[in-house]
């Protein structure tokens, strides 16, 4: 799924949108001292959902309607995002946002401090035993999501708005491609904030110099990726993916005369070509002057403070886990799929399965990427639980500017419209002779993220839960899971097969999570972590491949991490669910039990998914 890189920069973003139902003002000043990130992190760490009344049904009104205050007000934050998620405002009652890209400062911002810690406080100002069961599972998510916001808040320091594939060019240029235009008011609004790309470049680079000026750098991997970056979005002239895809967009647009389309292709031309060129060829330029100043391993987490080590890694992982639990659940996770994975191939049907399907002697695997979502959808209630049918489109990214790397990503359907959904394929990674793209439509797809997303909306669950600060490990970790039993839903005679061929597809999301934590948390050394995979794994290396890994896993520190542990922890609830109900376990029910708990920190999910089993913790 390809979203969420603007939340991950939203705390040093100044944001202009309305916030109309925000608590008052608090009678004494927020302090504003950085020390006070460890009073958020503690909380983290001491987080525990509420003691639940599974038989409270009756909603609390003033909370419901609290809640939907904290939608609006987070929905409205940043109009990128406000389009992103939202259909038809004017159906839903909610107003647009100021149409800017927002304000970048390296320093801490003190309204959202405010905002968010009037937030905890009113939050909590409700009297917990008074909510309805749903309510109170609403009160844990909101609860752990602002502690996070707040600790982000704080942490604006170690915010990185060049960080390579992380960065607030990688951001822009993610929701530009995708943005989808509606009527006339949306291509107005989007060449509005194309007009805006220069300034916040200026405002980047900005912050930059002064984030260096306080000792953190750019890595030279990251001055490497933006060169390069900025000489292919300039060399490419005309055929600039922006101006390509803009004019494929709003040659479909309705209410727009023929003339006035002419017109505002021309304008989005020369915005590209005359304004935001220029403004990659300053960013191409400025950033070389930051190479050579800092290495990348003083860049592990375990280098700079132990609060925000510690912050990274409860965010990254949705949860109030410690660094040590969550190194379990992955090792054990990773043991789990090893042993599957060896019962596999010593049987000689099995392995020979595996070798003609990775050789492309199963149709299924060679199927076109809408054949095999037609396929997974007739095959999904084998494991997981009915909705009605979920509608989509299946469309391929332009050959010439496709990066080789991405395989395919699925845009989520907004909020209030869940038939715009779309899987948007890369035809440069398309290779009919692997199992991989069956894979990967079972992540981007279903049973993953967009069966996962639409079958929650059609649980009308409070909407706030869908903007959710920190719910990478969830997301991704379910459609990594799921995936699982795609692979299990492709006919094959054996489920041991299907275990051998997402382990081959997926592991390298645990080994890495593995690494990453490892590394950037516990500083081991590379031989450390070989000495360990030597001793737990099948598939260990030599210490020069966990060299190259460390380097990359710092440079990238925790870009794999909620895949891999958001897997990890739903292969080990699902072990431990199946051992506490023995022979009444049931697959579509424990599948049940997760989807209708929806998107929460992985504590809070737990919790809730021994609640609708009927299982005592």
């Amino acid at each position: 799924m390809k979203k969420i890189i603007i939340a991950l920069l939203l705390s040093v973003l100044i944001i202009s949108g309305c916030k109309s139902t925000k608590p008052q003002e608090p009678e004494t000043p927020v302090p504003v001292k950085e020390a006070d990130a460890s009073y958020y992190v503690e909380q983290l760490r001491e987080f525990k959902p509420g003691i639940k009344n599974p038989d409270n049904k009756t909603a609390n009104k003033d909370f419901d309607e609290f809640l939907q205050g904290v939608f609006e007000e987070k929905v409205g934050d940043y109009f990128l995002e406000f389009h992103y998620n939202i259909y038809d405002y004017r159906k839903m009652g909610l107003e647009k946002p100021e149409v800017t890209l927002g304000k970048y400062k390296y320093e801490l911002n003190e309204e959202e401090v405010a905002y968010n810690t009037d937030l905890l406080k009113e939050l909590r100002s409700y009297d917990y035993t008074t909510l309805s069961y749903d309510q109170q599972y609403d009160y844990d998510c909101l609860e752990f999501d602002t502690l996070c916001r707040l600790a982000d808040l704080y942490f604006y320091k170690y915010n990185f708005l060049l960080k390579a594939g992380q960065g607030v060019p990688d951001s822009l240029s993610s929701y530009f491609t995708d943005y989808t235009f509606y009527d006339e008011e949306s291509v107005a609004d989007y060449l509005k904030c194309i007009s805006e790309v220069p300034r916040v470049y200026d405002e980047v680079l900005t912050y930059t110099e002064k984030q260096a000026k306080d000792g953190y750098q750019m890595l030279d991997e990251w001055i490497d990726y933006y060169k390069e970056l900025c000489t292919s979005f300039i060399d490419t002239g005309e055929k600039n993916d922006l101006i390509t895809s803009f004019d494929r967009r709003i040659a479909d647009v309705e209410g727009i005369s023929e003339e006035k389309k002419t017109e505002y292709i021309k304008q989005n031309k020369d915005l590209i070509l005359n304004e935001l060129v220029p403004a990659h060829q300053k960013l191409k330029e400025q950033v070389e002057q930051y190479r050579g100043k800092t290495k990348v391993e003083d860049y592990r987490y375990c280098n700079m403070d132990k609060d925000y080590a510690d912050y990274m890694y409860m965010a990254k992982g949705s949860s109030s886990y410690t660094a040590q639990e969550m190194l379990t659940i992955l090792t054990d996770a990773l043991s789990l799929l090893e042993a599957e994975y060896m019962r596999a191939i010593e049987q000689e049907e099995p392995f020979q399965e595996t070798i003609d399907a990775v050789e492309g002697k199963y149709e299924i695997f060679t199927q076109e990427n809408a054949e095999t979502l037609a396929y997974l959808a007739q095959h999904i209630n084998e494991y997981f639980p009915e909705t009605e049918e979920i509608k989509y489109t299946v469309e391929y990214l332009d050959p010439e500017t496709a990066p080789e790397t991405l395989a395919a990503y699925y845009w989520q359907a907004p909020i209030d419209n869940d038939e715009q959904n779309i899987i948007r394929v890369n035809p440069n990674n398309k290779d009919p002779l692997t199992y991989r793209p069956y894979g990967t439509m079972a992540h981007e797809g279903m049973p993953g993220h967009m069966y996962q997303i639409i079958y929650y909306h059609r649980q009308d669950p409070s909407k706030f839960r869908l903007l959710l600060f920190n719910n990478l490990a969830y997301l991704e970790g379910w459609a990594e899971y799921s995936s699982y039993y795609g692979y299990r839903m492709a006919g094959l005679n054996d489920d041991l097969t299907a275990s051998v061929m997402f382990y081959d597809a997926n592991s390298y999301f645990l080994e890495y999570s593995i690494i990453d934590i490892m590394t950037n948390y516990f500083g081991y050394t590379a031989q450390e972590i070989c000495d360990f995979f030597t001793e737990n794994s099948i598939f260990a290396q030599d210490v020069d491949y966990y060299e190259m890994a460390q380097k990359v896993f710092t440079e990238y520190s925790g870009q794999y991490f909620p895949y891999g542990f958001g897997m990890s922890f739903l292969f080990d609830l699902r072990e431990d669910v199946s051992s506490k109900l023995g022979d009444s376990f049931d697959y579509v029910a424990f599948h049940k039990a997760i989807l209708d708990s929806g998107i929460a920190p992985m504590n809070v999910l737990k919790e809730s998914v021994y609640e609708k089993l009927n299982i005592k913790q």
